[in-house]
Order: C-alpha cells, then structure tokens, then sequence
C-alpha cells in the first residue's frame, strides 16, 4: 500500500476519537509470537516473501493481524541496524533486508513491504520525531525527520515505530540496540509525546494536538510510561518561574526517581536539583541560578541498588531570576533516593554561620 494513500485510508478513523478506543494493547503476551521472529533461519529471510512466510504464514504463532504485525515488529528490531549506507536513505525493502541496515525511512518501506505479503494493512505515516538529540523547547517545523506505521487490527489502527523499537544512537551518533516494545500498539495520547505528524488525523486524537502543543509538552521517553509515571495535575507544559521550579511526578513504591538541571547545551548545574518523596509520589524542585532557560531532566529506574537510572524525560524551565550562583540544594547520595527520603529543612545552600539550624528529614525506606 502506498504512502501517498495515507490521508485517504484514516479519514475514516478520524471521526473515532482516541479515548473511546486506545488504551494499552489488549492481551500483551507475545512471548510465542517473538520467539519465533527472533529463531528465524537465514534461508528465511532471503525474500520478503520468503520472510513473510516463515514470520506469519502456516506453522507461525502468529494467527491474528496484531501478532502478525508484532511478529514483524520484532523481527526487524532485532535484524535490522539504523545506519545511513551510502546516502540511501529510502532504499527499497530488498536493499534493506539484503543490507541488514537503514534510516527510519527504509525500516518503514520493509514494515510496510512485510505487511503487505502477510496481508496485514499497514500505512507509513511522516512527520517530526523527537528524537534523542532533539532539545526539549526547540521548534519542529521544517520537512519531516521520521517515518513510522499505522497498523490495522482489532477493528481500529495501531501506531508502530520500528526504528525506535530497534534502538537508539547514542551522544556520538552510534546506533545501541536496544528493544523497546514501547513502540508497538503505543497509544495514541503517549505516541503524540514525540511523535507529529505531517496529517492530523494520523494521530487518532480528538481533537489533535497543535504544533504549538506539541512542542510545549515534555520531551517523554518511553522509560516514563514503562516504570508506571505520570504527571499530578496533567502534562505541564513549559514551567515559567521566579527562581525555582516545583513539579510533582506521581510515582509507584518500588520506582526511584532522580532529577537533574541542565543548561540549554546540556551542562549539569551541579546541587540544583531535589527529590522528596511523599504519598504516592515525589515533588521535585528546580534551583535556576540565574536568569534564562534550562532543562529538567527526571531519571528513573526500579528498586534501589547500583543499577543506573534511565533517562525519563526533560522540561523546560524559563527563569525569571536568578538564585545566584553561589544558592544550591544539599548534595544528595544514592541512599537518600533508595530510602525513599524527604528533606523538608533546610533546604538551601549554603548554611549561614553562627546559626542554629533545625533538620527535618524523613526515610521510611530505613524502617523497611
């Protein structure tokens, strides 16, 4: 199916609206369905076709148009590498299967190739990706930088993004696999996060995000949804302060969360960032030493331990004054997160001399 139908194939899903029909996919095992996609032989996978049929067709687990589409979802994630080969961003689906290598626009022509031998339908849908190196704030318009799916199954469409489910680049522009299943059947008020596309009704919302919306929301990496996180009070947009931010994250009782202030090019404003954790959640400030923008960026990761945090999402934060530079929060080590603690005094550093200070500090993780 071609791309240039696209707008002509969801017009008629336009009129749905997103929070009557998505949620989570329904019935999410697909344990059978992957591992078969990831024991393919390498005589199966010389053809589409040949692909297709090893992947979907008589002696698959996969029967239904969703674990045919998860089928080729994972297949491609774990086979095919996101590299620009010689300048062919959008070779054909037999280049890419032949070269094991693509940009997101060659990963979406071999989706969409696989799902037609399959008899799945499946439409490409263009547009801006926020992708790793995009700058939370920084405007989008322009030509498109993404490609990703809209699949049909259960009676209604399904965004799929096989180039981020595959993986990421890291800060040198090295692809790092990674599997994030996060991008297959996301729904639609999760995917809009990052995801604009070139036609409103691809984003199966009702009514669809403007630009301008789109780019006041935070920068959400799939981390966020994956450990259970969401905002108390909905999505905040771009947090316009005095000289400190304060944002409430609700967050579940086995998930830490970290937070970090960023300049605009990425440097740590070291000790300017606190978590306390309360009720159901944490409350997380932001000390801006000065006047201008920075970015708060939230890490996350589940139970406590040397395991790293994963990068959860950024915020944009735009200073009206400044603390100075000399204003800070205490430092904190990793027990003061692994044991769930809030610090309600004192806040600020540095102490003043000669004064006698009174701590509150409460750990209910010590108890436990």
């Amino acid at each position: 199916m071609g791309r240039n139908s696209i707008s002509a194939i969801l017009a008629a899903a336009w009129t749905w609206g997103g929070a009557l029909l998505w949620g989570q996919s329904p019935g999410g095992g697909y344990s059978a369905v992957d591992a078969h996609a990831l024991g393919a032989p390498v005589e199966a996978e010389r053809s589409v076709e040949s692909l297709s049929a090893y992947l979907t067709g008589p002696g698959s687990p996969a029967h239904t148009d969703e674990e045919k589409a998860r089928a080729l979802f994972r297949w491609i994630s774990d086979r095919i590498s996101y590299s620009k080969p010689d300048g062919a961003a959008e070779a054909d689906a037999a280049q890419v299967l032949s070269r094991r290598e693509a940009v997101c626009f060659g990963y979406a022509g071999l989706y969409e190739a696989l799902c037609a031998a399959s008899g799945v339908r499946c439409v490409v849908v263009s547009g801006f990706g926020k992708g790793r190196t995009y700058t939370v704030g920084d405007a989008t318009e322009g030509l498109s930088n993404h490609a990703w799916h809209a699949v049909w199954a259960s009676g209604r469409w399904n965004l799929v993004d096989c180039t981020w489910g595959a993986g990421r680049t890291d800060e040198e522009g090295r692809f790092v696999r990674r599997f994030d299943g996060f991008y297959f059947f996301t729904p639609p008020r999760h995917f809009a996060e990052s995801h604009f596309p070139e036609d409103p009704s691809s984003q199966f919302l009702n009514p669809p995000l403007s630009r301008e919306a789109f780019e006041a929301l935070p920068h959400v990496q799939s981390t966020f949804h994956d450990l259970g996180l969401s905002w108390i009070g909905g999505p905040p947009g771009r947090l316009a302060v005095g000289d400190e931010a304060v944002l409430a994250v609700e967050v579940p009782r086995d998930v830490r969360l970290m937070a970090r202030l960023l300049s605009r090019s990425g440097a740590d404003q070291e000790d300017r960032a606190l978590v306390s954790r309360t009720d159901g959640g944490v409350t997380v400030r932001a000390l801006c030493p000065s006047r201008g923008l920075y970015i708060l960026r939230l890490l996350a990761r589940r139970g406590s331990g040397p395991e790293p945090f994963d990068w959860a999402a950024d915020l944009l934060v735009e200073a009206s004054e400044g603390a100075g530079p000399a204003a800070r929060f205490p430092y904190l080590y990793q027990e003061y997160v692994d044991l769930s603690c809030s610090l309600s005094a004192p806040l600020r550093n540095p102490l003043r001399p000669g004064r006698r200070e009174t701590f509150r500090l409460s750990a209910p993780g010590a108890l436990e």
